[in-house]
């Protein structure tokens, strides 16, 4: 098969054309995983960090019963020792 300079470069121009093609369909389908592993991994993120904000929301209260019931109890340690002193 003989082909002329002008066929040759035709067919050429065609090979890199394709690969072109190719490799930025490659690069795209590359983005669309990559941004599809990137929103579950921030999907997962923030399924974590509303686990762990649900945690120290929990914490947060107890802290806040917790210190109200010692200041409860201290406050009714102190009248009862102002209660003997008058």
């Amino acid at each position: 098969m003989n082909l002329t300079l002008d066929e040759f470069g035709i067919s050429l121009i065609n090979l890199l054309s394709f690969n072109r093609l190719r490799i930025c369909f490659r690069s795209i389908r590359f983005l669309i995983i990559f941004s599809q592993s990137l929103h579950n991994l921030i999907v997962t993120f923030n399924k974590k960090i509303k686990k762990i904000t649900k945690l120290n929301q929990f914490a947060i209260y107890f802290d806040f019963f917790e210190t109200f019931r010692l200041t409860k109890n201290y406050n009714r340690k102190t009248l009862k020792q102002h209660a003997k002193w008058f």
